[in-house]
């Protein structure tokens, strides 16, 4: 038999071949190709910081019934002197409309603010002035600066121009959202009513406001807390630098509804 080296030599290449291929494939079962983790999808990572602001405010104004409860104190300082004043608020949200309460005390000033919020119509009672005055919504916002609302219940003006920079933990169902803000323009609003209550000579001067928000796996708004720095000035005593840390928590049922009392 006459030996044929260039069909030996095309046999010996697809030999080869085919063992190069079955050795990768079975290297390939036994060795599986190590791939970059894949991260944990939840449902927080289908919307940004800022959507998750909007997409809260949206479904709190379409649920229309929740209660909120605030409370915290206000450290304010001059020079090595220090004073304490605490704050304590109620909110709740009816479909008709929203009851809030206020109160706040210190060694200069106890002031308290109750409000109800009807359509465009504004019943409140302030400690200043002793009685219940009925107005306007316009007219109550040209004199205290703001009024409860879904889209202020945060207490500052949250929108993407105010949003400074965000941070995001999840921990298992549970997320955690921290919104650095432009001082002033989310507290423009605030500013005046911070005047009015406070009976301060000028608008305080916020340098530095910090939300933090936590959520569940539905999305849902659980608690909420805020740390501001700012300066005020007031009569006599002259100017003095404030740092306030308020805590919020959120209920969607089992609270009792309102009496609206206003007196």
């Amino acid at each position: 038999m006459q030996f044929d080296l260039k069909r030996f030599t095309l046999i010996c290449m697809n030999v080869a071949l085919v063992w190069i291929t079955g050795c990768k494939t079975e290297i390939g079962l036994d060795h599986p190709q190590v791939l970059p983790p894949v991260m944990n999808q939840t449902i927080f990572s289908n919307y940004t910081d800022e959507a998750i602001f909007k997409y809260i405010i949206q479904s709190l104004t379409e649920q229309g019934n929740y209660y909120i409860e605030t409370s915290g104190e206000t450290i304010a300082r001059k020079g090595l002197i220090s004073y304490k004043q605490t704050t304590t608020t109620k909110l709740y949200a009816m479909p008709e409309g929203f009851y809030s309460t206020m109160t706040t005390d210190s060694l200069f000033v106890k002031h308290e603010h109750r409000l109800y919020l009807h359509h465009q119509q504004v019943q409140y009672y302030d400690s200043d002035e002793k009685e219940v005055i009925t107005t306007s919504a316009s007219s109550y916002l040209e004199e205290y600066g703001k009024l409860p609302s879904h889209e202020t219940l945060f207490t500052y003006w949250m929108a993407e121009e105010t949003i400074v920079s965000t941070t995001r933990v999840v921990e298992g169902k549970r997320c955690t959202i921290t919104y650095e803000l432009d001082p002033i323009l989310s507290t423009s609003h605030l500013a005046k009513q911070m005047r009015r209550f406070g009976k301060l000579s000028q608008d305080p001067v916020f340098q530095s406001v910090t939300l933090t928000i936590q959520i569940d796996s539905q999305l849902r708004l659980q608690s909420f807390d805020s740390v501001e720095q700012y300066q005020i000035e007031k009569d006599k005593l002259g100017k003095m630098t404030c740092t306030q840390h308020l805590s919020s928590n959120v209920y969607y049922d089992g609270y009792e509804n309102p009496t609206i009392d206003l007196m």
